[in-house]
């Protein structure tokens, strides 16, 4: 896995999806829409920074070319083979490591903060309340869910102080398995921890939530008591990891949607839009072209040079090659032997006492 290519591209594609969700979706009641758009960008981000779809680009080249360059230049030219020693302490290397540490140490925090929750449901008390069930808990905090549990202070409920709206708006978070989202969220981190919108993508996804829970507790209940409650409690937050919970930050913006009327104009084609948008994402992130050579006749047809066409060259140029070095062989063998033989003829002449000298003989 290239390190920096998949730092490249989760970047670009969180970026780009996010800056839609901000631009054209944020603002508008189509909270369900929201919740799987944030959710499904998230996964999309990673899919599309690990995976590589090669396609091919072929490229004429002439096969004569082709032949005479395999031939002519194994002839000519040998290169030498080195073998490159491997390098463990390359860049990619040592950000992979860096990458792998980090989200270790972000997976043993997130295992730990779910051994903390299930350890408070298996030590406090329960209530059966309907589809979910409330755990009694003895330390002051506000009402806050995780899964089909919704932990509140002991005293307050006992004395009847936790508002009606407050525990239904916190069914809302059971039922509609928000709980699933901030998990996945969680997990996403702990791979894409480096890229600073991942946290933006997290609060988007809490405020939709409270959206969602706010819009089906207005449906049975008056807007002006609920939207007091909720100002009641917002000087009483203690937040708890992984938990939906009101938070102070975000009931401004809570009770701003509140009062929206739903708009109808454009929503249609804002939901539509992102189509064109995850396949132009795809395309330019996951497709790698990769040139592939396409050989061509002289008449100027395509004509592919196959891997049995290619062996068959291969062994051509080899027994080219063996008859050249036995035929060089055989050339440096008589050659030798010639030359050994004239020289024990002048040994020979000059034991008698006469040198050859072209066609005259000297007496010595």
């Amino acid at each position: 896995m290239n390190m920096i290519a998949f730092v490249i591209k989760s970047a670009i594609c969180l970026t780009i999806l996010y800056g839609f969700y901000h631009l054209f979706l944020r603002n508008i009641k189509i909270f369900v829409f929201n919740r799987y758009y944030l959710l499904f960008s998230l996964l999309f981000s990673i899919l599309v920074s690990l995976i590589t779809i090669r396609t091919s680009l072929d490229l004429p080249v002439n096969s004569n070319i082709h032949e005479f360059l395999n031939g002519a230049g194994s002839l000519i030219q040998r290169e030498e083979k080195t073998i490159q020693p491997i390098q463990y302490f390359t860049v990619n290397n040592v950000l992979v490591t860096l990458y792998l540490i980090i989200s270790f140490i972000l997976l043993l925090r997130f295992a730990l903060n779910i051994y903390k929750i299930i350890r408070q449901i298996r030590t406090s008390s329960l209530i059966n309340n309907r589809k979910t069930k409330i755990v009694l808990i003895e330390k002051e905090t506000l009402p806050y869910t995780f899964f089909k549990y919704i932990f509140v202070n002991r005293s307050e409920y006992e004395n009847g102080k936790i508002e009606k709206e407050v525990i239904i708006h916190e069914q809302v978070h059971c039922l509609q398995y928000h709980s699933a989202d901030i998990l996945i969220v969680e997990l996403v981190k702990i791979i894409l921890w480096f890229n600073p919108l991942l946290w933006l993508f997290r609060k988007g996804i809490q405020l939709n939530h409270e959206f969602l829970a706010d819009d089906k507790v207005l449906s049975t209940h008056d807007l002006h008591d609920y939207q007091n409650t909720l100002l009641n409690l917002v000087f009483r937050n203690h937040s708890t990891y992984l938990a939906s919970n009101l938070n102070y930050s975000l009931t401004k913006k809570r009770l701003i949607m509140m009062n929206k009327k739903m708009v109808k104009n454009g929503v249609i084609l804002r939901k539509m839009s992102i189509i064109p948008l995850y396949l132009l994402l795809m395309i330019t992130l996951a497709f790698a072209q990769v040139k592939e050579q396409k050989s061509i006749s002289n008449d100027k047809k395509g004509l592919r040079i196959t891997n049995d066409q290619k062996a068959a060259i291969k062994e051509q140029n080899n027994f080219f090659q063996l008859g050249l070095a036995n035929e060089r062989k055989a050339a440096a063998e008589e050659q030798s032997a010639s030359f050994q033989k004239g020289l024990a003829n002048e040994r020979k002449a000059a034991a008698e006492g006469t040198i050859v000298v072209g066609q005259k003989v000297k007496i010595k």
